[in-house]
């Protein structure tokens, strides 16, 4: 099992490098994970999950990549960032 961290920022998606079966838990702050090749157009489109930190880890089965993007997109000229912990199954 390998571990690793990946960040986010609430301007884009950013691409963490795991595709398929891992494990996600939230370490900083709310975090927005999408699976699959098509992200969404917007930050409210699409599918995806909520992370927050100190929730029960997400366990994800399938097999596309995965993607992160802090929360709060609702502040012009604010960035915030995130950060997640993927375990490689």
């Amino acid at each position: 099992m390998a571990t690793d961290y990946a960040y986010g920022n609430n301007t884009a998606w950013a691409d963490t490098g795991f595709v398929g079966p891992c494990t996600i838990e939230s370490q900083s702050s709310e975090a927005l994970i999408h699976f699959g090749p098509t992200l969404p157009a917007t930050y409210g489109a699409g599918p995806h999950h909520h992370l927050n930190p100190n929730e029960v880890p997400f366990y994800y089965s399938g097999i596309e990549k995965v993607f992160v993007r802090s929360a709060n997109d609702n502040v012009s000229g604010i960035t915030q960032t995130c950060k997640i912990v993927i375990t490689n199954d």
